[in-house]
């Protein structure tokens, strides 16, 4: 793949990461409660068990200007929604510790208003209709499509609380 270009699709790897956060801080932008709109960058959370994958996302929605925090480790994921609110969440349905359902009702607990997309590689597996029960936006289909990612984060964020 040359250097700079976005992949079009976004798979499980056969190889798996630390639970580290990959986002960048640095930038300061400060979470508001206001209503967005779609070309204003969001904070974004990203948690998928596999690190090429998270990576692959916060490459796709870094370009569209948004600040994006990346994990592999869910239970670090949710600490830091703690103390750093998001406008999305983007959750992968199976991770290591926990399933992305679970995880879905932490932060909708510790944050009731986010809005959150889940990724899955099986449409009609009962944890997206159990996800979408309690309060996913929507969801995406893995391998993911770069285009479809792109327009989901754009839905989900112009839509109220």
């Amino acid at each position: 793949m040359q250097q700079g270009m976005a992949p079009e699709k976004v798979g499980k790897e056969d190889s798996y990461a630390q639970g580290t956060p990959s986002g960048d801080r640095s930038r300061g932008t400060q979470y508001s409660d206001h209503k967005r709109g779609v070309n204003t960058m969001a904070r974004i959370l990203v948690i998928d068990d596999v690190k090429e994958a998270v990576d692959a996302i916060q490459k796709i929605l870094k370009k569209r200007g948004h600040e994006i925090l990346g994990y592999t480790d869910e239970l670090e994921a949710i600490e830091d929604v703690k103390n750093h609110p998001v406008d999305l969440a983007i959750l992968d349905i199976k991770l290591k510790k926990m399933d992305g359902v679970e995880v879905l009702g932490r932060l909708k607990e510790i944050q009731p208003g986010i809005k959150v997309i889940m990724l899955t590689g099986y449409p009609t597996h009962a944890s997206v209709e159990q996800a979408m029960r309690i309060g996913a936006s929507a969801y995406c289909m893995k391998p993911i499509d770069r285009r479809e990612l792109e327009s989901k984060v754009d839905e989900v964020l112009s839509q109220e609380n």
